[in-house]
């Protein structure tokens, strides 16, 4: 799809073969202003959000009927609103370039609500160079990835840290991004055509558009999940099946919680865990069900665009395993998911994966870098993918009485990539089986500020980026 200039096209192409499969006017709510500049587009199911660049509304149109919505809300931002991305639950925007070239870009990207509540404002820095709107942003499983009103695109986490600069770049001007569950696609401004890459921002492929005239170029862009007959039921593919703490992808382990990024997958509206009568997460949650080679798993939350659950311990010696998604009775087709002993991922503050860990400081209060942790004393430090316990972990059990799983794998903490002393490794108490903890003393020559800490369960590392404050 894409927003273009002039009156707001929205279009649709098949990514295959570039040909175009619809091309509509979107109703314009200002008519009466003139021209209209469409730019941002990010679709829900059926119904898709898109702004102008020179109006704060967010509006709404019906992909099949063509009705017009409505405006979904207002925002103060000006001059408008540049580019809109869909995190499965909450909208993304930020403001377009100021008319006044005197008057620097806003450097922001704003988390709304669908009906216009204000959650969230990153700061997403950028280099001294640049002073051009954001043009594309989207939200994905590995951060918010975000042009510099042309390529390159840089990643982000969570809180707006910088996490790779230029992870795509392009010899031709871009501006909108998609990222359809395993590879990023970006549009070409002005050539009428579209270019894939990787996660890693390898370019894989250019797919050149025809069937419908862009009136004035490719602005933004979103992903419609392939058509068929019926319910075509959950769709995800295996770089969708992520680390619920890190976002590694690649592998499950026994007890791991994870985190499948998809469509249609459960409910619009995020629905939590919920706990039976004896202690036990359920594996049904508001008609969504995991299923790993058939057997079904813990359910932490579900919504139509992720789901996270625990990995069932039975996976404990296999070496792979067929991953689905159930909702309202339907089926997703089967995912293979290479099986590991144990994956470990570190909690974050922010749920970004990277930055301050999910850690308590000696005193139970949380570690912070306004609240560092004195040297010498012992952090405690929440991770999932710690692989089979001893005694074996049942599966959505909340820790409680003794005696308390540990891994049967060897734990190693490092901070600053030197080994620290390890107290204790196993079950987080009230938490569901699949988080562990590991309490770790803090070493008495680390540096103040943040720390880099990393978890090792046997032969498997965490992943880098996330720190713990020290006195």
């Amino acid at each position: 799809m894409n927003a273009s200039f002039g009156n707001p096209h929205i279009q649709a192409y098949d990514l295959d073969t570039g040909v175009a499969v619809a091309d509509f006017v979107a109703p314009n709510k200002d008519a009466n202003r003139g021209r209209a500049n469409g730019r941002g587009i990010a679709l829900v199911g059926t119904t898709l959000y898109y702004s102008l660049a020179d109006t704060p509304n967010v509006y709404k149109t019906d992909t099949v009927t063509h009705a017009d919505l409505g405006i979904a809300f207002s925002t103060p931002l000006a001059p408008g609103i540049n580019s809109l991305a869909w995190d499965g639950t909450n909208l993304w925007l930020v403001a377009s370039q100021p008319s006044d070239p005197n008057i620097p870009a806003d450097d922001k990207i704003y988390k709304y609500s669908p009906t216009g509540a204000l959650l969230d404002t990153l700061v997403l820095t950028r280099p001294a160079n640049s002073n051009l709107a954001r043009d594309g942003v989207e939200i994905t499983p590995f951060g918010i990835v975000a042009d510099r009103g042309s390529v390159p695109y840089d990643l982000f986490d969570f809180s707006g840290h910088l996490i790779q600069a230029a992870l795509i770049t392009a010899s031709f001007r871009t501006t909108g991004i998609a990222f359809d569950g395993t590879n990023y696609i970006v549009s070409d401004a002005v050539n009428a055509r579209l270019a894939v890459f990787d996660t890693a921002g390898v370019f894989l492929r250019s797919v050149a558009l025809s069937g419908a005239v862009i009136p004035s170029g490719i602005v933004d862009l979103a992903v419609i999940p392939t058509p068929t007959s019926g319910n075509s039921g959950p769709q995800f593919t295996a770089a969708g099946v992520v680390n619920a703490a890190s976002y590694a992808s690649g592998v499950v382990a026994p007890g791991e919680i994870v985190t499948i990024f998809g469509d249609g997958l459960g409910p619009a509206t995020l629905v939590s865990l919920a706990v039976s009568d004896a202690g036990i997460v359920n594996n049904v949650d508001a008609g969504t069900r995991v299923l790993f080679d058939g057997i079904p798993s813990p359910v932490i939350f579900t919504s139509s665009k992720q789901v996270a659950v625990v990995a069932p311990y039975f996976l404990a010696g296999k070496a792979s395993t067929q991953v689905q998604v159930e909702y309202q009775s339907v089926r997703s087709a089967p995912v293979t998911m290479a099986v590991a002993a144990s994956a470990p991922g570190i909690l974050t503050s922010n749920a970004s994966g990277t930055g301050q860990g999910a850690i308590l400081n000696q005193d139970l209060t949380v570690n912070s870098s306004s609240n560092p942790a004195a040297k010498g004393s012992i952090v405690v430090i929440f991770a999932t993918g710690e692989g089979q316990t001893n005694p074996a972990g049942v599966d959505g059990k909340v820790a409680g009485s003794l005696p308390l799983p540990a891994p049967l794998l060897p734990v190693t903490a490092f901070v600053n990539n030197a080994p620290v002393e390890v107290i204790y490794s196993g079950a987080a108490p009230t938490l569901v089986a699949g988080v562990f903890q590991v309490n770790v003393r803090v070493p008495l020559d680390a540096p103040s500020g943040d720390n880099s800490v990393v978890l090792q369960v046997g032969n498997a590392l965490s992943r880098t980026g996330v720190t713990v404050a020290v006195q």
